[in-house]
């Protein structure tokens, strides 16, 4: 992935997943295809100063229309491929170049008239799609994509060329809303919406009969703010899950047809989270097929808690499993992919309940996840675990930890809203052993030497009106 003139937002999390509206957990069989993304905030940029790059002299390039899909071949190893458009000066575009075979790593470059590169020199930021967002046309004209293979393989690519168009001004659709769109086959369609800045988005596009859809996601200048660019990972529903917005202000859900395709779908926009509650997010791995990994909660009746896992590599397939704790019955399963997964689940009764992650057919490997629960359950932490809570009026959120070995606990709390935080932990016994009153800074950090397989309480409470914060927990 190539960012040449964005700057990410730092710790961001997206997430594609399944859902038309708000998800209810569904049991295995009636399970659908979820998929996944990343996201980060793209504003356009004078490009670097250009570097002579020869073009080979090989077939006449294929020429790319804005918004649509075209494919090559890469027939020699040490022979590009290329693709030609034309833009005018003052032009913002995005390029998306996406190897159609596994094993092909694609290099890329776009050179102007004169063959001198207007990104700077070749871009090979990831192993698979490249995608250079925000950049500027300085000059009109004829430029030409060069899209070479960095190991020798050969095979197939599809090239997109987006070109940034001003959100158009219209009624914004309400969040949970369920709009229907046309997409015909020389345009996109476009739905708008409000947000602030710091607010957590879900964005569904459910695809009428067989359209393809590809989806985007812009701001109020028509940038795509979409780390890897447009979603299209499946035949079927697109879903960007947890996707943070960068500012106050208005923004574009953008569908179009994969390769000028045309038809209906239906777009929802949702907030991730409403109300107060809790954002865990981070990594985790499994190096044993027979050894799943675990997310203790405690909930409610009626709570609704997700998990949301999205593997690596693509060679990784995951199962995600809720499970009961008193009596160790499986309440929901679900592996409706070979990539990411989510499961939903509304709490049947009061109680303990843990969600699984296994590997699927002896496959290993590390995972992303982002588990989001209300205000009214508890998660159980481990060391090195990150999340950000929001709290409601005049509230509190609870939290516990059980270290498997003793030593130093260390709680850091950085509020992100402007707000008193007051930290407090609680022993196995129900005492208050730490009870750090707020500071003007809203940053607190505590330590305290914990005992192997201790429960403790961690309560993080706020004054009027509450806000968001972040938490870090170390054990060592």
């Amino acid at each position: 992935m190539a960012n040449l003139s964005c700057s990410a937002t730092g710790g961001e999390t997206v997430i594609i997943a399944d859902a038309a509206t708000t998800p209810t957990a569904v049991a295995t069989d009636q399970a659908s295809e979820p998929t996944p993304s990343e996201p980060a905030t793209a504003v356009p940029t004078a490009v670097p100063e250009p570097t002579a790059t020869p073009v080979p002299a090989t077939e006449a390039p294929e020429r790319l229309v804005g918004g649509e899909t075209t494919r090559g071949t890469i027939t020699d190893a040490v022979e590009p491929v290329l693709f030609e458009f034309v833009a005018e000066a003052g032009d913002t575009f995005a390029l998306t170049v996406e190897p159609l075979d596994q094993d092909l790593d694609v290099v890329v470059d776009v050179v102007d008239s004169r063959r001198q590169s207007i990104f700077g020199g070749d871009v090979d930021d990831s192993f698979f799609t490249e995608f250079v967002d925000g950049i500027v046309v300085e000059e009109s004209g004829v430029y030409t994509v060069i899209v070479s293979s960095y190991d020798d393989n050969i095979g197939d690519v599809a090239v997109t060329v987006d070109f940034a168009v001003a959100v158009a001004l219209g009624q914004p659709v309400r969040f949970g809303q369920a709009t229907p769109i046309e997409v015909t086959a020389s345009g996109v369609a476009q739905i708008t919406f409000v947000a602030d800045e710091g607010e957590w988005i879900d964005i569904t596009v459910v695809p009428v009969d067989d359209l393809d859809v590809v989806v985007d996601v812009r701001n109020s200048d028509g940038v795509s703010f979409l780390e890897n660019g447009p979603v299209d990972r499946s035949f079927g529903t697109e879903r960007i899950r947890v996707l943070e917005m960068p500012a106050d202000g208005l923004y574009s859900v953008v569908v179009s047809g994969y390769e000028g395709a045309s038809g209906f779908a239906e777009a929802v926009v949702e907030r991730s989270l409403a109300g107060s509650g809790t954002f865990l997010r981070g990594s985790d791995v499994i190096d044993d097929p027979e050894e799943p990994q675990e997310f203790p909660f405690t909930a409610f009746a009626g709570d609704v808690v997700r998990l949301i896992v999205q593997p690596d590599s693509p060679d990784h397939d995951v199962v995600v499993l809720v499970i009961e704790a008193e009596t160790g019955d499986v309440l929901y399963e679900v592996d409706a992919t070979t990539g990411l997964e989510e499961l939903v689940i509304e709490v049947p009764q009061d109680g303990d309940y843990y969600f699984q992650v296994w590997s699927f057919d002896d496959s290993v490997g590390s995972f992303d996840f982002v588990l989001l629960a209300p205000e009214t359950a508890v998660l159980e932490l481990a060391s090195n675990d990150q999340l950000i809570g929001r709290t409601g009026n005049a509230t509190s959120l609870q939290y516990i930890i059980q270290p498997p070995n003793s030593g130093t606990l260390t709680i850091a709390v950085d509020a992100i809203d402007e707000m008193e935080v007051t930290l407090a932990l609680f022993d196995a016994g129900e005492d208050r052993v730490i009870d750090a009153e707020g500071t003007d800074d809203g940053r607190q950090i505590v330590t305290y030497e914990v005992a192997a397989d201790v429960i403790y309480v961690i309560d993080v409470a706020t004054g009027i009106g509450g806000g968001a914060f972040e938490l870090d927990i170390t054990v060592e």
